[in-house]
């Protein structure tokens, strides 16, 4: 009896050892735990303050890309015009600005027009008066520049000499006429 006594109490210390050993393996296993779950959760708020400003600094690209793209669109219709404004001026023989009005005019009217017809849907009733209105004005605006020619060339050619010489015809007869009384 006293051998078994001797061994329960044996395989008693041994539990009580082994429970004491597995209570520190699962403290050290929860320590563990903890450390792992306080490094998960840093890690957690690092990557979501990560995810943040890489969506921001997205975001700010974007912007900063259309910007740079709105930019380059304007730089490209500066240079259009300044290329059309260029090949206006080689285009035409002499550097008369009256000309050179006349045409940017005339290119500013035709880019207008054509404006205006693009908000007239293809199929709406009123197209075809459209078109015919303006293809009148042109034609009487066509008319009205040859006819101020014209007249500018005739008044410079016959009109001022013709003119002088009626008012110094008149003049010299309100002489005569004076000179009589």
């Amino acid at each position: 009896m006293q051998e078994q006594l001797k061994s329960i109490s044996a395989d008693r210390d041994r539990q009580a050892f082994e429970k004491a050993e597995i209570i520190e393996k699962a403290n050290v296993i929860s320590r563990e735990r903890d450390d792992i779950r306080s490094r998960l959760a840093a890690e957690t708020a690092e990557r979501e303050r990560l995810g943040s400003e890489n969506s921001r600094l997205a975001s700010e690209v974007e912007s900063t890309r259309r910007s740079l793209s709105e930019a380059q669109r304007r730089a490209e219709e500066a240079s259009a015009e300044a290329a059309n404004l260029r090949k206006l001026l080689e285009a035409k023989p002499g550097n008369d600005p009256l000309v050179l009005l006349w045409e940017v005019a005339r290119q500013k009217t035709t880019a207008g027009v054509a404006f205006l017809r693009s908000k007239i849907p293809a199929n709406h009733p009123a197209l075809p008066w459209f078109d015919k209105t303006v293809e009148v004005l042109t034609k009487l605006g066509c008319l009205a520049v040859q006819l101020t020619i014209a007249f500018a060339k005739w008044l410079k050619a016959e009109g001022l000499p013709r003119a002088k010489a009626l008012s110094q015809k008149l003049l010299a007869e309100i002489e005569t006429r004076l000179a009589k009384k």
